[in-house]
């Protein structure tokens, strides 16, 4: 009946206009809010309409630039501190295997014994050495009995 002509707005918005008729057809997806009126074409609430349109896909495009940007960001230092991880690792596990080598060396090393030296009775090490112990106790508890008083 009518000569229907549709213009297309991106995927789930469209407006439909039914020229002679002076109405207008807003519809969002498949879910239709019809707003039926007699509005001209220059009107007013349809520039504030396609004005609103554009401001959101202007910040749409913003929004999605700064997110990019923000993730693009992260991606760096993330993988900035798994470099530097590496890294540290790396360093940690070559000075173990140095201290590591350097510890086998000194337990290999030979100690050179004159011949006519004479192996020491180990009880009797032992029993100096507890002596001294007692000594340096004695000394100690002399020496702090003086500074208390």
């Amino acid at each position: 009946m009518f000569k229907r002509e549709c213009h297309s707005f991106g995927p789930m918005v469209g407006v439909r206009f039914w020229p002679g008729m002076g109405r207008q057809a807003i519809i969002w997806g498949k879910r239709a809010a019809i707003l039926w009126q007699k509005v001209p074409m220059s009107s007013p609430l349809v520039k504030a309409f396609f004005i609103g349109r554009a401001l959101a896909e202007a910040v749409y495009e913003q929004a999605e630039r700064g997110l990019t940007d923000a993730l693009s960001e992260l991606g760096k230092f993330d993988a900035e501190q798994r470099e530097r991880l590496r890294e540290f690792t790396e360093v940690v596990l070559e000075r173990a295997r140095q201290e590591e080598t350097a510890a086998y060396q000194r337990q290999t090393t030979t100690a050179i014994v004159p011949i006519d030296s004479q192996p020491a009775d180990l009880q009797a090490t032992i029993d100096e050495l507890r002596a001294e112990i007692a000594q340096l106790r004695s000394e100690l508890k002399r020496y702090r009995s003086s500074s208390r008083a």
